[in-house]
């Protein structure tokens, strides 16, 4: 395969970044520019794949007709919906184009044609924004366990961690925006700060990329992440399959589906579930789950669905590894890449979730739907764990410094405070005292209920104003949000914990005490109002207009009731979106979104995580998205090709704190320009891709730190998962992933608690011996491969071996909130499951 230099990639990429003028140059030069353009060699690797890739389907004369997938079985493109009546209404299909039309029932499992979410009415390929589907076949192919495992296959996300993983859940970014307040189920929003363990209930996920505006509402300010269940479906089936693996994994999974009469169907899955994790001393997870889906009408104008939902988890979690500044991600000295610096039998993560949910759909004709879904969920968090705070020590294992400060800053800034450039600045960061040692402090439990009670309504109908259609979606939605306390008993050290940082004790024989409960509560209550109308101006122009505004109330009471703080207000979003169709299977778009997330929203999870309540007093949070793409439907429909350039901008961002005397404070505006490439369905009837790249510059654009790199924003991320079927049964798959390198943290100072807010205070400073690019963790490349052998048409055999060369990276990077610590959490080793799939 060849490799493209940075010239020849930006030569290939130009089209798109013209419109915006994009600055889609290399990465950092830290040497000459050769040498950075040797740097681009292997990150361009995933761009020229894809580029061959699509150049080679488009040359194939695929069949119309289909084709077997790489299990044997052939199951049509519309499939990949979550129900036949989900999938959206053809806007445009009744309108010939030139060109020849695409085969509806193309076998490609990889490829959507359309999304779950009812607020779309257009082919997922003449929506003018971009839109990645991961569905269960690729789910299935990789034994992907998480949500974490499912978007390693999305470009443009990437995993952070919290001081010391606190068990805050999926801390994720898309497209370098933090996304955690971004995940719906159902379409119905999930802010409950834990993590989703498990894909046993999933169908599909779907990642809407760009600001968010009507389909997941407040919160999307890069973008949002669909998680679609399994519902009940017409036909009878029953599937189990049972895996063992190296690390102690154990995994069991029942999906039993049952029609009972011709509109009837009942359908269960069930999930048992056990692992380490490879490379890793402790870390563990231990879950079981049930999903059951009730579907009536189905297969009728009107149908009725219930759902009910419930998984708990036991973990051990991972707290991370200190990783010393100034050297791009080495460990401290003397630490093991296996070390876990928790406390045996103390530290642990527990999730309980249980949801219910109806929905109602009825259809009045072939144009005109109504659909009303009512959701309540709950899940309660329970974590016992503390930040490993890192620092220089004597050798009776006592800290070099004394007082709150040195427990506060960690192994950096112990020396005195020295006078460089105007500002003050620590000159002796510790890194030559020894031995080194690690505080755990006392800010152990943490147990919170999170509850949400959302009904979302919309009505559906298609129109004619003269000779234009119109394809309309409007509707409301009222939720009620709220967050709180949970009464506990947990026993915990009595003091802080001090270790030996290179060879961690990890029992705790010092004094215990009971831990209380902070019981104070935060309530969200949301009413919004939505409509968005897909108008075919002529068989090749289309034009997306939305709307939807939110009047929210937040209040954060006391334990006795008694209202804290409270706030109301209101807020605008939308898109525009203008879509030019050369042919039928292609599509030309450009598109602009913009939205708001105030400080209410988050505020019923975040202000409780330290016990504080929030003032509140921050102006909302606003985001916009300009993005141009292409997509194209390729080998007759079997293939999709996706490409995007967009600028993404925030201002008015603000984060919460562990300080009580200030619990939200401002962060600087940055922007986000990048470019993505996808491709995923049949290059061949035997060749299945899955695969994507990403291209991103990071700019803060405001404050004491403006003109730095974003934190968490990696220059070249991408993955590719491809499937080759060798003979009738037997398919081998191959996957690789890149992630290049991302910074710890926005800011440029060390020394100061608000460092990284626009306006630096305290005795901070430039580090006068740091660079940027020694602030970044390491890029990493992990290869995985996978074997399917079909045993008779009941039964096949799974071989899957994760992280093929064992390669040490960082698959979560993160800083403490005060700016000192930086913390690398470990992905797997090299990991080797089997499993047995038996259907009927």
């Amino acid at each position: 395969m060849k490799h493209l230099n940075s010239l020849e990639a930006e030569a290939t990429l130009a089209p798109f970044a013209l419109p915006f003028a994009l600055p889609l140059g290399a990465a950092p030069d830290t040497g000459s520019r050769a040498a950075s353009r040797l740097r681009l060699k292997p990150r361009l690797t995933l761009a020229a794949a894809l580029a061959a890739a699509s150049l080679h389907a488009a040359a194939q004369s695929a069949p119309a007709s289909a084709t077997p997938a790489a299990d044997g079985n052939a199951a049509p493109a519309q499939a990949t919906a979550q129900t036949a009546t989900q999938a959206a209404a053809p806007s445009a299909a009744a309108v010939a184009l030139p060109a020849t039309s695409v085969t509806a029932t193309v076998d490609a499992p990889y490829k959507a044609e359309t999304v779950s979410s009812s607020k779309y009415t257009a082919p997922l390929r003449d929506i003018p924004q971009s839109i990645t589907v991961v569905p269960k076949k690729v789910l299935e192919e990789q034994n992907a366990q998480s949500l974490q495992d499912i978007l390693k296959n999305v470009p443009g996300i990437t995993f952070m961690s919290g001081e010391g993983n606190l068990g805050w859940g999926d801390l994720f970014s898309i497209r370098g925006f933090s996304a955690e307040q971004s995940i719906t189920i159902d379409g119905v929003r999930d802010a409950g700060l834990s993590s989703r363990n498990d894909t046993f209930d999933l169908d599909r996920v779907e990642v809407y990329k760009g600001t968010g505006t009507i389909e997941s509402g407040v919160a999307a300010l890069g973008g949002s992440v669909n998680l679609v269940s399994k519902e009940a479906e017409l036909g009878s089936f029953y599937r189990s399959s049972f895996g063992l693996g190296s690390d102690n994994y154990r995994r069991m999974t029942a999906d039993l589906n049952q029609q009972l009469g011709d509109t009837t169907a009942l359908r269960l899955n069930l999930m048992s579930h056990h692992n380490g994790v490879a490379g890793r001393d402790e870390v563990k997870n231990d879950r079981y789950g049930i999903a059951a889906s009730l579907g009536l009408g189905l297969g009728t104008s009107t149908r009725v669905i219930f759902d009910v939902f419930h998984q708990k988890d036991n973990n051990v979690p991972d707290t991370g590894l200190p990783i010393q500044r100034g050297t791009g991600g080495q460990l401290m000295p003397g630490v093991q890449q296996s070390n876990w610096y928790g406390a045996a039998g103390i530290y642990t993560q527990q999730t309980e979730s249980t949801s219910l949910s109806g929905r109602v759909e009825h259809d009045f004709n072939d144009t005109t739907r109504i659909r009303s879904q009512l959701r309540w969920q709950q899940t309660d968090n329970f974590s016992v764990l503390s930040p490993a705070r890192f620092f220089a020590a004597n050798a009776n294992g006592s800290k070099t410094c004394t007082g709150a400060r040195c427990a506060t800053l960690g192994y950096t800034g112990i020396g005195p405070l020295s006078n460089i450039g105007g500002v003050n600045s620590y000159t002796d960061y510790g890194l030559t005292s020894a031995p080194y040692g690690i505080l755990r402090g006392s800010n152990f439990g943490n147990s919170t209920r999170y509850q949400i009670l959302d009904n979302q309504t919309d009505l559906r109908f298609s129109a004619n104003t003269g000779p234009f259609k119109h394809d309309v979606v409007t509707g409301f939605e009222l939720y009620r949000e709220t967050y709180g306390g949970n009464p506990r008993e947990a026993y915990v050290p009595a003091g802080d914990m001090f270790f030996n940082m290179a060879n961690p004790s990890n029992a705790f024989a010092g004094k215990w005490s009971m831990e209380g409960t902070n019981q104070s509560s935060s309530t969200v209550n949301d009413a919004a109002i939505f409509a968005s109308d897909t108008i075919t101006l002529s068989p090749h122009w289309q034009v997306l207009a939305s709307l939807r505004y939110d009047r929210w109330r937040a209040e954060t009471n006391s334990p006795t009731g008694a209202t804290l703080t409270s706030s109301t207000d209101g807020a605008w979003s939308g898109r525009a979106g203008l879509v030019y169709k050369p042919v039928e299977p292609g599509s030309i778009y450009v598109s602009y979104s913009r939205a708001t997330q105030p400080t209410a929203i988050g505020a019923s999870t975040n202000n409780l995580i330290y016990g504080t309540a929030s003032t509140a007093k921050y102006d909302p949070a606003t985001s916009q998205t300009y993005e141009m793409g292409t997509k194209w439907d390729l080998a007759g429909g079997a293939l999709g090709f996706t490409a995007a350039v967009f600028r993404t901008e925030l201002s008015n961002s603000w984060q919460y704190t562990s300080d009580d005397t200030s619990p939200v404070r401002a962060l600087p505006a940055k922007r986000v320009d990048g470019v993505e490439l996808g491709l995923q369905g049949n290059i061949t009837d035997k060749w299945s891709i899955f695969a994507g790249v990403s291209r991103m510059k990071s700019r803060i654009t405001k404050g004491a730190n403006e003109g730095a790199e974003a934190a968490n924003v990696p220059d070249w991320s991408g993955s590719i998962w491809t499937s080759y079927k060798v003979t009738p049964d037997l398919a081998l798959s191959y996957g690789v992933q890149y992630v290049g390198h991302r910074r710890y943290t926005d800011n440029r100072y060390v020394g100061g608690l608000n460092n990284n807010s626009s306006n630096a205070s305290g005795p901070s400073g430039v580090n006068p011996i740091y660079t940027q690019d020694n602030e970044k963790a390491p890029s990493y490349w992990v290869h995985n491969i996978a074997a399917r052998y079909r045993v008779n048409r009941h039964v096949h055999v799974n071989l899957n071996l994760n992280n093929v060369f064992n390669k040490f990276y960082y698959a979560q990077i993160g800083a403490s909130l005060d700016g000192f610590q930086l913390y690398g959490v470990p992905g797997a080793g090299r990991t080797v499951t089997v499993s047995a799939d038996i259907a009927f």
